[in-house]
């Protein structure tokens, strides 16, 4: 079964990999996965918005 992240504890104990830094606090931002290669690429399943300057959950969003 796949494991969603519905917490800040499962969200700790999932691989993350820091696509950039959010460029705007509303409405639609983009961006690149370019940095990775196909495989790594096929493995993500899904997003999460993370504020690392407050340690807050902001959004998610499954593939």
């Amino acid at each position: 079964m796949d494991q969603k992240i519905t917490d800040e504890v499962r969200f700790n104990t999932t691989q993350q990999i820091e696509v950039a830094e959010l460029v705007k606090g509303e409405g639609a931002s983009y961006y690149s996965l370019g940095a990775l290669d196909p495989q790594q690429t096929k493995a993500v399943k899904s997003v999460t918005v993370w504020c690392r300057k407050f340690g807050e959950f902001m959004a998610s969003a499954d593939f």
